[in-house]
């Protein structure tokens, strides 16, 4: 589909990889080698209801996924996608492949520069080469400046075209 954060080959230049397509090509995998059944909606990266469940040809003969998705009952699962979702899902598409690679750079970069707001502030996190980012808070007063630093930064964030959502976990 060429959308979402991961994408193939994935190097030092673009850690996140090329193109989109997901985990599948992040990591080299072989849908029909290796069985995957793709599943997938488009309301968070596409801002569009609807999903898809996809595999190999081979995979389908195996397991009959085709014929399962054929024959569900949309509403059990969701309602038929409007004419509206269909094109700005397929807006997102053109869009992705224009800008996905740069758009993918943009996130990677703002990633790391978080992290390194949050080691300055010494409030301890991980980070592990994907732009999820877990924070550990600690004492009051760290846990009430992060906050106030994260605040600002969603807001610049937000000003420049990039939409946050900070939220405490498990949520």
């Amino acid at each position: 589909h060429g959308c979402g954060v991961l994408g193939r080959n994935p190097d030092s230049e673009q850690p996140l990889g090329y193109g989109g397509g997901g985990v599948v090509k992040y990591f080299g995998l072989d849908y029909a080698e290796n069985n995957i059944i793709y599943a997938g909606q488009l309301s968070k990266a596409f801002n569009s209801p609807g999903g898809f469940v996809g595999c190999a040809r081979e995979t389908d003969v195996k397991f009959g996924i085709l014929n399962l998705a054929k024959n569900s009952n949309t509403l059990v699962f969701t309602g038929p996608i409007c004419t509206a979702g269909l094109s700005s899902a397929k807006t997102t598409l053109d869009l992705n492949a224009a800008e996905g690679d740069l758009q993918r750079k943009r996130l990677l970069e703002a990633t790391l520069g978080f992290c390194e707001g949050l080691k300055a502030l010494g409030c301890p996190h991980t980070y592990h080469g994907f732009p999820i980012v877990n924070i550990y808070w600690t004492p009051v007063q760290v846990c009430a400046e992060v906050y106030r630093e994260l605040m600002s930064a969603r807001q610049g964030a937000f000003q420049r075209g990039v939409i946050t959502t900070p939220m405490w976990y498990p949520i």
